[in-house]
């Protein structure tokens, strides 16, 4: 009786630790999901900008937001 109460706690902690592994990762992915869907209409918005300056309004191009030269530099770490 006492071996198959160990085994049964035994499992559940094993469940229970992975299911937190699952929602911690998840989780993670949700926030990285975000953080990249908002940099797609962050450079959507951007490249709308430069194609009703340039091709509707005939002038030169603005310079890029500070969030567009982020993307760009060797140092940035997603």
């Amino acid at each position: 009786m006492s071996v198959e109460v160990a085994a049964i706690t035994a499992f559940g902690v094993v469940v229970a630790a992975l299911l937190t592994y699952v929602t911690a990762a998840q989780g993670r992915m949700q926030r990285d999901l975000g953080a990249a869907e908002q940099t797609n209409r962050a450079l959507w918005a951007y490249t709308r900008r430069l194609i009703d300056q340039v091709y509707r309004l005939g002038g030169q191009p603005a310079d890029p937001p500070t969030y567009v030269d982020k993307l760009y530099r060797e140092d940035s770490t997603p």
